[in-house]
């Protein structure tokens, strides 16, 4: 029962604590748990622009991904970039592969991450 705060069945608080007494023995007591980072969630996260309805019925309506980018209606890799890091710009090296492989940036494309 140890850091649960309870004595164990059997053993009163004063027996207990008068042989932790003898053998040397000290009770701990974790600290309680601060919070310092207070998170704004609307802020945060942008609204869903796919509202998850991923096939739009054409291509160039809803891309997906991060490293390889596909497009949800023909589920075709249009674009991809690798590294030995996976920072930012990897993934905006994906999306210009795609926007190379597609000839033009489409006007209503949404890309989801």
């Amino acid at each position: 029962m140890v850091g649960s705060g309870s004595v164990p069945a059997g053993i009163s608080r004063k027996t207990l604590a008068k042989t932790m007494r003898k053998l040397h023995l000290v009770g701990v007591c974790p600290k309680r748990w601060k919070t310092t980072t207070f998170i704004n969630h609307a802020d945060a996260y942008p609204g869903e622009a796919a509202k998850r309805d991923w096939d739009m019925g054409e291509v160039n309506r809803v891309w997906v991904g991060d490293i390889a980018v596909i497009d949800a209606h023909s589920r075709r890799v249009i674009g991809w970039a690798i590294d030995e890091h996976l920072r930012a710009d990897v993934v905006q090296d994906a999306l210009a592969m795609a926007i190379t492989l597609r000839g033009c940036l489409p006007a209503t494309v949404v890309f989801h991450p």
